[in-house]
C-alpha cells in the first residue's frame, strides 16, 4: 500500500505470492525491493526472493535467492554494489542438531547469484542473527542473540570475522525477540530486545564498544527497534497489555525522557490499538503504523506526528490539502448495522445517504474516527455520496435487518 502525506491511500496491490515481506528498500534507480518469503505451491516448498516494483506498485520482477529452508533471513541492505542479507543458519555448522543456529551473512549480486555466504558462532548452539549495520570503517556490525546473551560480530566486507562482543546477559530469560545492537555516537552501542517472560518485558541499554554497560535496564512490555539520531537522542515505541499501554518516547543520551506521546489517549481514533513500527525525523515529526480493532473488525492504522511528537489534528485544515489519489473509498462493513465508515480516507469529509425512493436520510460531516451512525436507518439499500478535497464518490450501502 502507498499513502500520501495526509494518510489517504494512493494504491493497494496484491502480489500474487503467498507469504510475507521481511524488509523493503528503495534502490538508487527509484525502484523498490522487498525481501520476500513465499510458498512455491507448484513444488510445495518455501523460498526466498527479492520482489521489485516501481513507484506505482507495478511488479518489475523477482530476483531469486538461492537459499533454502535451512536459512531464516531477517535483514537486507544494499551497499558497495551488492545485496547483503543476514539471519540464521539452521542447523548450526558448529553444533549439528535439529534446533541449533548460527549467524548467517550472505553477499549477492543483483541477479541473485551468491558471492559468498558464511556462518558465525560464538561458542553456543543457539546463535540467532537478527540485524546488521555498516560501520564508518566499512565493516559490518551484525547483532543478534547468543543463548541468553545479546551480542554482535564485527565482520569485514570479505566475510572475515574481526571480533565478537557480548553486550548483555540475562540468566532469567527464556530467549529474545527483535534483539538488536545499533551504532551510537561516540563509538558506543544501543542494545536491546524483547524478553521471553510473562508478563512481557524488554531491555534497553547503552554500552561501549567493548560491551561494557553505561546505562540500561529492564522494563515491562515489548518494544520495537529504536531509532538513533546524530544528536544522540533515541526514539522508542513501547507496547504492553493488561492494562493496555502504548507510548512513543524520545530519550536523551543518558536515557532521560525528553517527551512522550500516549497513543491510547482519548484524542485518538477509538478501538483497541496495537502499534508495530515508528519512523521519526530528527525534529521528532514522523509516523507510526499499527492496527485498530473494533469487535471482530481489524483495520490498518497510520498516525502522523508534527514536531515534538504532537499529533496532527485530523480535523485541521492540513487534512484537507492536496488529495492526490485515484483510489475509491468503499463503505464498510457492507452490509452493516449501527455504524458505517469508508476505506482510504484519513481525514474528514462530507457524506449524504438517500433511500431508494430518493429521500435524504442523512447529510453531514464524515469523521473517520466516528464514522456515521446508522442506528436510525431502516433495513434496506441506500445510495451515498462522499466528498473530500473537491472529489466526490458514490456507491450503495446495505443496512442489515
Amino acid at each position: 500500500m502507498k499513502f500520501d502525506e495526509n494518510g489517504d491511500t494512493l494504491w493497494t496491490k496484491f502480489t500474487g505470492y503467498y507469504g510475507s515481506f521481511i524488509k523493503v528498500l528503495k534502490g538508487e534507480n527509484g525502484s523498490y525491493y522487498a525481501l520476500l518469503y513465499y510458498s512455491d505451491q507448484s513444488l510445495n516448498v518455501w523460498k526466498y526472493g527479492i520482489y521489485s516494483f516501481n513507484d506505482d506498485g507495478i511488479f518489475l520482477g523477482l530476483i531469486p535467492i538461492y537459499a533454502n529452508s535451512n536459512m531464516g533471513l531477517m535483514d537486507m541492505k544494499f551497499e558497495y554494489g551488492h545485496i547483503w542479507i543476514c539471519g540464521d543458519k539452521i542447523p548450526s555448522l558448529f553444533y549439528p542438531g535439529a534446533t541449533t543456529f548460527d549467524f548467517l551473512l550472505m553477499k549477492l549480486r543483483f541477479d541473485g547469484t551468491e558471492v559468498f555466504s558464511f556462518a558465525y558462532n560464538a561458542n553456543n548452539p543457539t546463535c540467532r542473527g537478527q540485524k546488521m549495520e555498516f560501520m564508518p570503517n566499512g565493516n559490518i556490525l551484525f547483532g543478534g542473540s547468543v543463548g541468553n546473551r545479546i551480542g554482535a560480530f564485527e565482520i569485514d566486507t570479505a566475510g572475515s570475522q574481526i571480533q565478537y562482543r557480548t553486550y548483555f546477559t540475562n540468566n532469567f530469560n527464556g530467549g529474545w525477540q527483535n534483539q538488536f545492537v545499533k551504532q551510537f555516537p561516540g563509538d558506543n552501542r544501543i542494545v536491546g530486545g524483547n524478553r521471553s517472560t510473562s508478563p512481557a518485558s524488554h531491555y534497553l541499554g547503552k554500552h561501549d564498544s567493548t560491551g561494557l554497560r553505561i546505562w540500561g535496564g529492564i522494563s515491562r512490555g515489548g518494544a520495537v527497534e529504536p531509532m538513533v539520531f546524530t544528536d544522540s537522542t533515541i526514539i522508542q515505541l513501547v507496547n504492553r497489555a493488561n492494562p493496555d499501554f502504548c507510548e512513543i518516547r524520545r530519550l536523551s543520551s543518558d536515557s532521560s525522557i525528553l517527551w512522550s506521546l500516549d497513543l491510547l489517549s482519548s484524542n485518538f481514533i477509538s478501538g483497541r490499538r496495537a502499534f508495530y513500527d515508528v519512523w521519526h525525523n530528527p525534529d521528532s515529526s514522523g509516523v507510526c503504523v499499527g492496527t485498530v480493532a473494533e469487535g471482530s473488525i481489524q483495520n490498518l492504522y497510520i498516525g502522523k506526528f508534527a514536531k515534538l511528537g504532537i499529533i496532527y489534528n485530523s480535523t485541521s485544515p492540513k487534512a484537507f490539502e492536496n488529495l492526490k489519489t485515484d483510489a475509491v473509498p468503499i463503505a464498510f462493513p457492507n452490509p452493516g448495522k449501527d455504524v458505517v465508515r469508508f476505506t482510504i480516507l484519513a481525514g474528514p469529509g462530507k457524506v449524504s445517504f438517500t433511500d431508494m425512493q430518493g429521500r435524504k436520510v442523512f447529510e453531514g460531516e464524515y469523521v473517520p474516527e466516528k464514522g456515521v451512525s446508522t442506528k436510525g436507518f431502516a433495513a434496506g439499500i441506500y445510495n451515498y455520496w462522499l466528498e473530500r478535497n473537491g472529489k466526490v464518490w458514490g456507491g450503495k450501502w446495505v443496512k442489515a435487518p
